[in-house]
């Protein structure tokens, strides 16, 4: 974490537009009427403009809410000021929002890192890899190139992603590996 933190503000703020340009220009996202995203903390790939841009051409947004147990509900959002604080500092929305009752078209996946296989190296608290392992559709993990290494050590829970967009490559793979 130390590294990610050490990062200039304006560099990881041009590698997030970077990812998003790459992102939107994908067919699948350009496909997805429904895109599930996570809303970034300091450090990580900036998310916000991103979900800014996403409801502005009128798609469903879903963010996610954390729940005991590893688990999260995967909440529609209309506008970046229906989050607040929530588990462990994240942003997300409140509980009065109710959580949607589908999943979603594309997801945006957040890690520390991620390897040339799709393999992600995620918090620890496993919420991620519950929702890959119920999920078929379009997951693109995003990430700086520093973080995209060549191999992670993998579990058998977890779930590798579609694509991991970083700001100069997209690297896909035709089915999950």
């Amino acid at each position: 974490h130390a590294q990610r933190r050490a990062l200039p503000p304006e560099v990881l703020a041009a590698d997030s537009r970077a990812i998003a340009q790459r992102l939107l220009a994908l067919p699948e996202m350009e496909g997805a009427r429904s895109v599930f995203c996570y809303v970034s903390l300091p450090g990580e790939v900036e998310t916000r403009p991103l979900i800014g841009t996403l409801l502005s051409q009128g798609r469903e947004v879903l963010v996610p809410r954390c729940r005991a147990g590893g688990e999260m509900d995967l909440v529609p959002i209309s506008s970046l000021d229906d989050l607040t604080p929530g588990a462990y500092g994240i942003p997300e929305p409140g509980p009065d929002l109710p959580a949607a009752g589908h999943l979603p078209d594309a997801a945006v996946i957040p890690a520390l890192a991620f390897d040339r296989r799709g393999m992600r190296l995620g918090q620890g608290g496993g919420y991620y890899d519950r929702f890959l392992a119920r999920f078929s559709g379009f997951a693109a993990g995003v990430c700086q190139e520093r973080f995209l290494l060549d191999a992670l050590p993998a579990e058998a829970h977890d779930r590798p992603v579609t694509c991991v967009v970083t700001p100069t490559e997209v690297l896909r793979w035709e089915v999950r590996p």
